[in-house]
């Protein structure tokens, strides 16, 4: 067994250094650098597959969603919005500004698609956080009933929520990041 060959309590492997034009080019600084390199770019090419799969993340999670009811004012008298919404935790690197969803009964039969909006006052749905993400469905305005009258109007309303209220969960298809400022 050779010197090189025994352990020792040199921090390099000298087994490395066989070949002796490759012993006076590498000194242990120089090996260190190498190494710091190689593990730089392991973790430059490792965050970057774990952005790539951040989309995957969210794709073809199901989400609980209903229909909200709101009632406003305008012009021509009350308003009735129905909101489909849904609480969103964002498990990705990045701000999402929406999220594009199938939206199914509690049968699992397929009612339709939409896109949720997930910005709250201008901000977008950052990394780690939970919110919520809405999308108005329908609205029913002033305009209807002066046309029908309460009573009808009363009656489209209800009728529109029960179909509505169909809705019982949400497939996500995948995200819509929000642009960074800066």
């Amino acid at each position: 067994m050779s010197s090189l060959d025994k352990p020792s309590a040199f921090p390099v492997d000298l087994r490395f250094f066989r070949n002796p034009v490759m012993l006076k080019s590498l000194y242990p600084y120089e090996l260190i650098a190498k190494e710091f390199s190689l593990i730089k770019t392991f973790l430059a090419a490792f965050s970057t597959f774990v952005l790539c799969l951040s989309q995957q993340v969210l794709s073809n999670e199901i989400l609980p969603c209903s229909i909200m009811l709101k009632f406003g004012q305008d012009a021509s008298g009350p308003v009735a919005e129905y909101r489909l919404s849904a609480q969103l935790t964002n498990r990705t690197g990045r701000s999402i500004s929406g999220v594009s969803v199938l939206f199914f009964d509690s049968a699992e039969k397929l009612l339709g698609n939409t896109e949720l909006d997930c910005t709250t006052n201008a901000e977008f749905l950052t990394p780690g956080s939970t919110g919520e993400c809405s999308m108005l469905m329908q609205t029913i305005d002033g305009k209807m009933m002066e046309k029908f009258g309460t009573e009808m109007w009363t009656a489209i309303v209800n009728v529109q929520l029960q179909k509505l209220n169909s809705i019982a969960q949400c497939k996500t298809l995948g995200v819509r990041y929000g642009e960074e400022s800066g």
